[in-house]
């Protein structure tokens, strides 16, 4: 019976993976892993109550403690790490490389994860480690699409992803730690596209609005960079155009405190993080209902054909947790075993990866 390691078990992102993939697979055992009691055992009750057959397992474990965490690493045969807790990555890594268990995060795409990771790459592989980052649905979802019209396509020339993601945000209560994520995501955040064949910073004199018909609306869109697109130019040589785009939050957030945020995170120390993250909090105030969920679309073309395709759950943790789930069923039938580092959107078989996911309740049109 293959053990899953859940790291971060006891958040929402990672309440939803359990459930997901307790639904999902009988023949596995799942351990809830975190370092507060209290909500272990909660979770444990809540999960061994929807799940009677198949309860799961609770282990205490403290991502800053390097051999606790390596222990619990040599008794599983598969980790996904749902903790926010980036500062931690080189302990997961050791832990990794000690344990030779296969791997896969929902973390932030942040550089202080990915360039530890990237450098460890080579060990990783070395050491016949399955380690897969950027899981989720953005990163996550957007290149595996890319990857599903390049095989329904001939000779792709151009593929735009575009994600409108409208959840009640200001309802959300975020630990401190993923608070400071947030923030260091908007300090990250990069606007690329990939445009006549090289990537370029795209700076519109204008906004760019999509409409995605009710009851989402039109949206301000601006690109993402996201590491997982990088590579998708030279899986497909014809190419030309690629980009990951995301909407907005609200016109006040948007135009005057983002802008404001941004250039305080830079300029302002580390300390003035939680400050940054509550003016925030206080511009989520503006957006206004509906919140429909999360749709991503696909629009894709070559010379003579064209493809789109729409995504869509009314859940952002369910639309985070079913791709997780959906990749770790293909480690599982034994699609992913090459070792080494890998992006979940560039390890998946794309055609499997949606079906899987439509099945689990995204809908797929």
């Amino acid at each position: 019976m293959t053990r899953v390691l859940l790291l971060g078990a006891y958040g929402t992102a990672g309440m939803a993976i359990a459930r997901y993939l307790l639904q999902e697979t009988t023949d596995c055992r799942l351990v809830l892993a975190g370092r507060r009691a209290a909500k272990l055992a909660k979770a444990h009750g809540a999960l061994a109550s929807a799940f009677p057959d198949n309860p799961p397992e609770v282990l205490a474990v403290d991502l800053a403690d390097a051999s606790s965490l390596t222990a619990a690493f040599l008794n599983a045969d598969f980790v996904i790490n749902a903790a926010s807790a980036i500062e931690h990555t080189e302990k997961v890594i050791q832990a990794l490389l000690a344990s030779g268990v296969a791997y896969l995060d929902t973390q932030l795409s942040l550089p202080e994860k990915t360039g530890l990771l990237r450098t460890f790459a080579q060990a990783l592989r070395e050491k016949g480690v399955v380690c897969i980052t950027d899981g989720g649905f953005h990163p996550g979802v957007p290149a595996a699409l890319v990857r599903y019209a390049g095989q329904q396509l001939d000779r792709l020339t151009e593929a735009q992803v575009y994600s409108a993601l409208r959840i009640d945000w200001a309802a959300l209560s975020p630990s401190p730690s993923t608070q400071a994520e947030m923030m260091a995501e908007f300090r990250a955040f990069r606007p690329m596209l990939f445009r006549r064949g090289r990537w370029q910073r795209f700076l519109p004199l204008l906004p760019y609005r999509r409409d995605f018909g009710e009851p989402f609306g039109q949206q301000s869109m601006t690109p993402m960079h996201l590491e997982e697109m990088e590579g998708l130019p030279e899986q497909f040589s014809s190419l030309q155009d690629t980009g990951f785009w995301i909407n907005g939050f609200n016109p006040v957030l948007d135009y005057f405190l983002l802008p404001l945020i941004t250039v305080g995170l830079f300029l302002s120390p580390r300390s003035w993080q939680s400050f940054w993250y509550r003016l925030f909090h206080w511009g989520l105030r503006f957006s206004r209902p509906p919140f429909p969920g999360v749709r991503l679309d696909l629009e894709a073309r070559n010379a003579e054909r064209s493809i789109h395709l729409r995504l869509f759950h009314p859940d952002a943790y369910a639309m985070t947790s079913i791709p997780v789930v959906a990749c770790f069923l293909q480690w599982k039938a034994g699609l992913i075993r090459e070792p080494g580092l890998h992006y979940q959107a560039l390890v998946v078989e794309p055609t499997r990866f949606l079906e899987d996911m439509g099945r689990m309740g995204v809908e797929v049109r």
